[in-house]
């Protein structure tokens, strides 16, 4: 690949890919991780090397390396920090600012990207395929698309009901079916 085809596709991997998921995480989380800051920090000294004219063609192909596993980290982190909450509106659809339908399209896709990219993932280890970057990036964006649609209100409200629905069935409702037994074992003992 030639010097100025390789920087280009430096500067794609940075601006395309980079860019959003480190900042859609370090939003999300609050905090910028360490191994995507480490990731970060390699690509800079391969390309400073790069810039002093020390093996361009080597330090450029290991700054894009490093950019492309640190946009790679940051789109898995975001997929895995979104997919507690993103799991469990399937079971509290109501939650959803949205229709159902679409909801249940979503997950579906989420789903199917997410299981491509591990796929074209574990097919490409070593190489930095930019289709692995593109199906993590899709299936990152959609679940971070349902996270931002999840009234987290409506969320903690379902999710209380639920509880206190489940303890009566297990505990509520098997306790008064006891005590009525009790109470009317009584009264028909009393009248036999």
């Amino acid at each position: 690949m030639s010097d100025n085809s390789e920087r280009s596709a430096f500067f794609e991997v940075y601006r395309e890919y980079f860019i959003g998921a480190y900042s859609d995480i370090v939003v999300f989380t609050s905090e910028k991780p360490l191994m995507v800051l480490s990731e970060f920090e390699s690509a800079f000294t391969h390309l400073m090397k790069y810039e002093m004219g020390q093996e361009p063609d080597a330090n450029l192909k290991k700054a894009k390396g490093h950019i492309f596993r640190a946009a790679l980290d940051c789109y898995k982190m975001l997929w895995k920090e979104t997919h507690g909450i993103v799991s469990e509106i399937d079971l509290y659809r109501g939650a959803y600012e949205g229709k159902e339908s679409e909801l249940l399209e979503k997950l579906q896709k989420r789903d199917e990207l997410a299981t491509a990219a591990r796929y074209a993932e574990h097919n490409n280890v070593g190489s930095e395929d930019i289709k692995v970057l593109k199906l993590w990036r899709d299936a990152a964006g959609i679940s971070w698309s349902i996270y931002k649609s999840v009234n987290k209100t409506a969320m903690k409200k379902l999710k209380r009901k639920a509880k206190h629905e489940g303890w009566f069935r297990s505990y509520g409702f098997p306790a008064i079916m006891c005590v009525a037994g009790i109470i009317g074992g009584y009264v028909l003992g009393k009248f036999f």
